[in-house]
């Protein structure tokens, strides 16, 4: 699915490549859509970010887990 979004906006940006050539484009229009497309840029940095310090949270959590479990092993080793 996100290949054929992806090769109608191709296919969309070609056109319009060939509609400023000829001059039959309004630039309004691109600024639109070049602010449209920076707000989503904005917004997916956001998101990745967000679920990048998900993740950090989450490995940080689990060095900290082996680090306990790590200790327990080693009282075990230490006892027998």
């Amino acid at each position: 699915m996100f290949d054929f979004i992806k090769s109608i906006t191709n296919w969309a940006i070609e056109k319009e490549e060939e509609l400023a050539k000829q001059c039959a484009i309004s630039v309004c229009d691109i600024n639109e859509q070049i602010a449209k497309v920076k707000a989503k840029k904005e917004e997916l940095i956001k998101k990745c970010k967000e679920e990048q310090d998900e993740l950090e949270h989450l490995l940080d959590r689990l060095h900290f887990i082996k680090a306990e479990a790590m200790k327990c092993q080693e009282n075990s080793e230490q006892k027998s």
